[in-house]
This record gives structure tokens, sequence and C-alpha cells, in this order.
């Protein structure tokens, strides 16, 4: 049977037309449409999930920090002095596990001088951040509870 001979044809129906964005039939529940930047082709970059583990993120973030220096994004030296906040805050943590003490404290204090060091570096311009790295400090700071 053609189309123009089915039941809702011949009884005046109009046939369902169909969305020239999709194949599926206009006013039907489709999938939305792509975002325009996905509709574009171009890669769309969904964030990595972060590790909930403070030695693993402080790994992270040291890795960063040589990014950055190598790209010129930070001045050497601060990365230095960076890489040693680092290294104290994961002593601190391993300390904690082996003696069963809780170095907390010790490990937001380094967390916060390793942030505040990075904000007034970017004010003298000595560094300019990612929004990957800026995630990644902000996820370090909300593990170890550093809230400043």
């Amino acid at each position: 049977m053609a189309a123009a001979d089915s039941p809702a044809t011949a009884q005046g129906a109009t046939p369902p037309t169909t969305d020239p964005a999709s194949s599926s039939p206009a006013g039907s529940a489709a999938s939305p449409p792509p975002s325009p930047l996905a509709a574009s082709g171009l890669a769309v970059d969904t964030p990595a999930a972060l590790s909930n583990d403070p030695g693993v993120l402080f790994g992270q973030v040291s890795q960063e920090l040589s990014t950055a220096a190598g790209e010129g994004r930070l001045d050497p030296r601060l990365a230095d002095d960076l890489e040693h906040k680092v290294s104290q805050a994961q002593d601190k943590l391993a300390e904690g596990r082996e003696k069963g003490k809780d170095k907390t404290k010790d490990v937001r204090k380094r967390v916060r001088d390793i942030r505040h060091k990075l904000d007034d570096a970017e004010k003298r311009q000595e560094f300019t951040s990612t929004p990957e790295f800026d995630r990644l400090l902000d996820h370090l700071a909300s593990v170890v509870g550093e809230t400043d």
C-alpha cells in the first residue's frame, strides 16, 4: 500500500512532517541537537575525573608546575619554590599515614600557601594558569578541606 493510500492519509490526516535537523518526525521526543561546538566537528573535551587521593593530586600538581615552567607560563624560580611546598605537603601526608597522626592542618597550610603564591604570581604576570590547573587546585583544596 502506498503512503498516499495509508489509512491516516485516506481519512484526511496529513502525514507527519520530518524535522530537517533530524530524521525524527516533528513534535516527537527526539534527542536534543548536538552543541554548536560538537556540531562544528571540533573535539569536545570533557574533564577527566580527578582522584580523591591527595597524594595523587599533589603529584599531578607537581607535574602541572613543571609543565607550566617548561612552557614559560610560570617563573622557574617560583616553580622550584612551589615544588618544595608540594614536596613538604607530600611528606606531611606520608608522615601522617605512617604514624597514624592527623597532619591535615599541615597539609591544608601547604595547599593554602601554594594557592596564594600562584595567585600573587598571576597578579605580577609571572604565572598564567589554565582552566584544567585551576580545576585541579580547587579539587585538591576541597579534598584536603582547605577552604580559604
